[in-house]
């Protein structure tokens, strides 16, 4: 889904971290598994913890292997990445190595490493391109917002726990406290206008209708509070209707 993503994006992944030459040391070196005690048996760490490896499940490929095999079978067969990843000899190396890894027991348990296989035959018979000159400036959309946010908040333990007691309060009260900012929001006049439409004292407008005289934002807030108020009365409504 590389053609999908933003180019800042694509551009961090490819050229800032180099994430496929990153993965592909890790498949080789495998520091999930290791071997312990006299009898050397296996142990993968799992679920976070290390645990030995029964008979059956000897060869069974590691949830975090099969998640990387799978990231650099993305990487190296979509054509956006293959446009833009500069194979250099010192890559094109480190890949062809992963394909003594893609034998039939690894093939066999994620099937689409076929195509993986593929291209790495293909890029081991291919001639490293020639590296083309790179303008000296990137164009980048930036978080603004965010980066001036992470400059200026330092203590987000209390800015969360600011959060937790007013915008995700479920409590009665500040329910009713939200319905009544609402109520004012929308009784200034200029909402007002904007809901009564181009026309001028449209639906809802002061001639009285199915809202009896409220306009319609008006009349949403009115039923968020006796929504609100029900609730508070714990249900003490299905009274009336026995």
């Amino acid at each position: 889904h590389a053609d999908a993503l933003p180019a800042g994006v694509l551009g961090r992944l490819v050229d800032a971290h180099d994430v496929l030459m990153t993965l592909a040391p890790l498949l080789e070196k495998r520091p999930w598994r290791a071997s312990r005690g006299m009898d050397g048996r296996e142990v993968r760490f799992e679920g976070g913890v290390w645990a030995p490896v029964s008979d059956a499940d000897a060869h069974r490929m590691p949830k975090a292997e099969a998640q990387l095999w799978l990231a650099v079978l993305g990487l190296c067969t979509d054509g956006t990445v293959r446009r833009r990843y500069a194979f250099t000899d010192f890559r094109k190396a480190t890949l062809v190595r992963l394909r003594k890894y893609l034998h039939e027991g690894t093939v066999d348990q994620i099937p689409p490493l076929v195509g993986l296989q593929r291209a790495i035959d293909e890029l081991s018979l291919s001639e490293t391109p020639a590296v083309e000159p790179r303008p000296a400036y990137i164009l980048e959309q930036l978080p603004e917002i965010r980066d001036a946010l992470l400059k200026q908040v330092t203590d987000w333990a209390s800015l969360a726990h600011d959060q937790l007691e007013t915008h995700f309060s479920a409590s009665a009260e500040a329910k009713r406290a939200h319905a009544e900012q609402l109520a004012e929001l929308y009784a200034t006049p200029a909402v007002e206008r904007l809901l009564a439409g181009p026309a001028g004292g449209g639906k809802g407008g002061a001639g009285g209708g199915a809202n009896g005289g409220l306009s319609d934002g008006e009349h949403e807030v009115q039923i968020s509070c006796w929504a609100i108020e029900g609730d508070g009365d714990g249900g003490g409504g299905g009274d009336d209707d026995d």
